[in-house]
Formats: structure tokens, sequence, C-alpha cells
């Protein structure tokens, strides 16, 4: 019953892990450690508590992250609207989420959620698709889609002699606008009553 957050740093995501909470905001600062909460997600008229954590996104913390793929019932991404930069360097992560060996076996749902939606630099959530699908399909071109270092979960990813899109990842991925602060949460909500319906 647990969910990931992941994503860039300065995305929202120890925002996120507050607000649903319902600890309210908090002055965040870049961390080298997980932080964890406890949600209670509304679940076909009733409510179901859920397990948060939310990992750093430092690159070279993205190992401890992925270890905890194996006990994700979901993945809730965080990006920053305005920051294309740092879109790019999430679009590699998101290559790397979605040829790993759990999400594949597992067809792990993410949900990637736009925040800063805005701001007025923001771009719009399908301006955010095109610019990662255009990045994991350059990716997925110079790397062969061989999942670098674990080769035991080597698979291709997307569809062969296609562009990638996303709906070609192995789990469903839903991208969605968001503005935390302005506490505007109903969308994510909204994917996690559905991910712990059963």
């Amino acid at each position: 019953q647990q969910v990931l957050i992941l994503g860039q740093c300065g995305s929202g995501k120890t925002t996120l892990l507050h607000q649903l909470a319902g600890t309210g905001p908090v002055q965040t600062v870049s961390s080298l450690k997980p932080n964890k909460s406890t949600w209670m997600v509304p679940v076909a008229g009733s409510t179901k508590m859920v397990d948060a954590v939310d990992f750093p996104g430092h690159s070279r913390l993205r190992m401890l992250a992925h270890a905890k793929l194996a006990e994700a019932r979901c993945v809730v991404y965080m990006l920053d609207s305005q920051d294309r930069a740092g879109l790019k360097e999430a679009a590699e992560h998101m290559y790397e989420l979605f040829t790993h060996e759990d999400v594949v076996r597992r067809r792990i749902s993410i949900l990637i959620v736009c925040n800063k939606a805005d701001a007025p630099m923001a771009k719009a959530p399908r301006d955010v698709i095109a610019l990662l699908e255009r990045e994991i399909e350059r990716m997925r071109k110079s790397r062969g889609a061989v999942l670098a270092g674990q080769d035991e979960a080597a698979s291709y990813l997307g569809i062969e002699g296609q562009p990638f899109k996303l709906e070609h990842a192995p789990g469903s991925v839903t991208v969605v606008p968001a503005s935390l602060a302005n506490n505007e949460t109903g969308e994510i909500v909204n994917f996690l009553s559905s991910e712990f319906v059963s």
C-alpha cells in the first residue's frame, strides 16, 4: 500500500507529502534522506490508509528509490512545469523507470504531476508530454532500449518501428496539471483513489 513520490529537486515532492497528510504548509529544504508520511485516501465511500515516501531528487540517490519499486503500488512523479532543463533530466529518469524490472513486471502506474502550472512560464501538459516523449525516444535510440547496469531486466521500451509515446510505457501513465501553492491536489487524489480501490 505504498506510494513513491519521485521527481526533480524543488518540484514540490515534500509539499505534496505534507499537504495530503493534512499537516499543512512546510518550509522545505533539499534532503538527502527519504521523508515518510501516511495519507488517508478516499476509496469507494470509505478511506484507506496509505504509506507515502518522498525520495530526494538527486540523481545519485535514484538507485535507493528504485529499490523501493518492488513495494510500490504506484508512483507520483513531480515536475516543475517551468523548468525546461529539469524536464529533460526527468525524461532520463522516466526512461530508467519505464525499463526497470519491477515497473515492467508489475506494470506499475505512474502519475506525472506538472506542478506550478499557474506560473507565467509554465508549459502546458501537452507540451510537457511532447518534450518527454521526444527525449525518451532519443534515449531509446541511443541506448538501444537496454536497461543500463541491470541486464537481467533488459526490455524493449515502446513499439518497434514507432516513435515513443507515453501510452507505450509498461504501466498506465497519467499526466495532470497542478498548483500545490494553491492547494490544487484534486487530480492527484482522484488518481490515488482509483489506484487503491482494490
